[in-house]
């Protein structure tokens, strides 16, 4: 038996108890919704980790039957990194590959080294799913983006509304006098954002792709 099924056994058997003393204080009686789930709830953690270990182990891949060392740690938690990353991705062949290393040409990592890479493949997996999950985020960026006329657009009102608020404080003569430096600088840096950000995000303008057609 390994530790964690112990462990739960443990906890299990001691919600038991107390749930026992609880029956026999209510005289034996069961008819109360929250006796009830009293009863019930502490078997729920052990049924919940037998059910994900027997699936885990019917579908988790075995390891290389080889004379080589190997750790089971690591090759779990490759196994559940390529979970993570979605099975549209298919990360668990090319992940395993790595793992195993290259045997025939002197290329084998120590079980260490292994549990290393079984770590960055959990870290590529989650950056894998932080992706998936901005991704809609960006498509009003990339909208405004991919047009000249929607980016300037919005640059002007931001410059527009930050020498509106500028004149408002300091009147007419701020429109001569203090508009000029920091709506310039406001300007300049939208600028360089924005074609960063198509640098970036690989967006080509609309009027390019129309000549591109053409020609």
């Amino acid at each position: 038996m390994k530790l964690s099924t112990a462990i739960l056994l443990v906890v299990d058997i001691g919600a038991v108890s107390g749930v026992a003393h609880v029956v026999r204080e209510s005289g034996g009686h069961l008819t109360d919704p929250l006796t009830l789930v009293s009863v019930v709830s502490p078997g729920i953690p052990l049924l919940a980790f037998i059910v994900l270990r027997r699936w885990a182990d019917q579908d988790m891949p075995s390891r290389p039957q080889s004379g080589r060392r190997w750790s089971q740690a690591a090759w779990k938690a490759t196994w559940w990194a390529a979970k993570l990353a979605g099975e549209r991705r298919e990360m668990l062949e090319p992940w395993r590959a790595h793992l195993v290393g290259d045997p025939e040409n002197g290329v084998a990592l120590t079980p260490r080294q292994q549990q290393w890479l079984a770590l960055g493949f959990a870290v590529a997996a989650i950056r894998y799913r932080l992706h998936d999950a901005l991704q809609p985020l960006w498509r009003p960026v990339d909208w405004f983006l991919s047009s000249d006329s929607r980016t300037n657009s919005f640059v002007s009102a931001l410059v527009g509304g930050q020498a509106i608020y500028i004149v408002d404080d300091g009147g007419i003569p701020a429109l001569v006098t203090e508009v000029w430096e920091p709506c310039g600088i406001l300007g300049g840096a939208l600028y360089v954002l924005t074609r960063w950000l198509r640098k970036v995000r690989c967006i080509e303008l609309a009027k390019t792709r129309k000549a591109s057609k053409e020609e």
